[in-house]
Formats: C-alpha cells, structure tokens, sequence
C-alpha cells in the first residue's frame, strides 16, 4: 500500500517569522526608496536649469554674431526685442549685453528689456528650453497668483510651504523694483534643508547654481551674495 504524504503549509510561527522579516526589510528599503525618489527629482531640476544655462549661451551668442543688440522697431518706436534671435516672446536685456529676458508686458508696450515679474521667470525658462518641467502654469505665478513666488525682500518658511501644499515644484523669488532682470528659481520638492537653486542675472549674465538650506527662508540680499 502506497503512503500518501500531506502536503504541509506554514506554522503560524513560521508565518510570523516571514512577516517579521518583510517589516524589517521594509524599514530599510523605504527610506531607501524615498531618497531616489527625491534624488530624481533633483536631476529633473538640475537638468532643467543646465539646459538653461546652455541656452542663454546660445541665445547670446546669436545675438552677437548677428551684429550685436538691434533693436526693432514697431510704429517708429523700438519695442525692445532684438532683431534675428529667432526666439519669440525672448528680448535682450536694457543693458544691451544680448542676455535674454522675458517680459509679461502687452506686446505694443514701449519698454520690453526688463523681467518684470515671477511669471516672466517661467516664461524665459520654458520658451528657451522648450520644457514643461514646471508643475504649474505661468499664470499660477505672481502677478497672476499671489503663490509660488515672490517679490518681497524676504521669503519666509511659511511661504515656501503653503507653495508646497498648493503644488509648486519651483519658487521664484524676483525682486523688480530693486532686481530688475533677476530671476532666483529654488525646488521644493525636495529636502529643503539641501535644496537645489539656480539665480540667473539677465543684466550682467552672472548666474549661480548649488544647493542651500532654505527651509528656514531667505532673503534677497543673501542671495545676491551667491554670485
């Protein structure tokens, strides 16, 4: 007579133990998990404003071997964009340095050569590398919005995260009245104690870039001493 062995499943002790082990597992590999997460988010932000950088460069060097700063003219008063930089919406800084800058003005305004406005900021990043690395809309900035940035002298740890819980991946900080062409970009969603930042000056062509604890905020005077 052949013997018909059972077919055995777990103990409960043996069930505890893999489960004991998967919660361990799991305490290690979590933090693990989130630190990529936050790493490639990073790498998006700093990828982004690499590609601004280079495109600056670019625009700039166009502008020059074209014969320098030229400027349009519309109705027999110049309009302030540039003539051949083939980049629409993008002029050239006041300064006449072939810089570019953006400008949320109407397009029959006399005066075009400035960055007016946090807006703006995320108008000359996306028209020049062509990304749709913001979370938000354009329009979600200031002047349009009151949120995801800023043209106060300081910005606060509560500014910085009502931005966050409103959805902002970037805060811009642009001083106009003291910053003309200025635009101070900082990702959020990441650790803000070790956040990346890109500062561009669109008047000198000065830009800086690294990482800083904002999680505390900042003011606009520490900033311009990062250049």
């Amino acid at each position: 007579m052949q013997n018909i062995q059972k077919e055995k499943g777990f103990t409960l002790i043996e069930m505890i133990i893999v489960i004991v082990l998967l919660a361990v597992l799991a305490i290690f590999a979590a933090p693990r998990f989130l630190n990529f997460a936050s790493d490639s988010r990073t790498a998006a932000f700093e990828t982004t404003f690499g590609n601004m950088t280079s495109a600056v460069q670019i625009y700039r060097g166009a502008c020059l071997a074209r014969g320098g700063d030229v400027v349009d003219e519309k109705g027999g008063r110049p309009d302030g964009y540039t003539q051949g930089t083939d980049v629409e919406g993008i002029g050239s800084n006041f300064t006449g340095s072939c810089f570019p800058v953006s400008n949320t003005k109407d397009t029959n305004s006399y005066i075009k050569r400035d960055i007016n406005n946090p807006q703006a900021c995320v108008e000359l990043v996306e028209t020049l590398t062509a990304t749709d690395y913001f979370s938000k809309s354009s329009l979600d900035y200031p002047p349009r919005n009151t949120l995801g940035g800023s043209n106060k002298q300081t910005v606060s740890a509560s500014n910085l995260q009502q931005a966050i819980d409103e959805g902002y991946n970037v805060f811009i900080h642009q001083r106009f009245n003291v910053g003309v062409s200025y635009c101070h970009y900082y990702q959020l969603d990441g650790d803000l104690h070790n956040a990346s930042y890109y500062l561009y000056n669109a008047m000198e062509g000065e830009i800086s870039e690294g990482r800083q604890d904002i999680s505390n905020g900042f003011t606009w005077t520490d900033q311009l001493a990062l250049y």
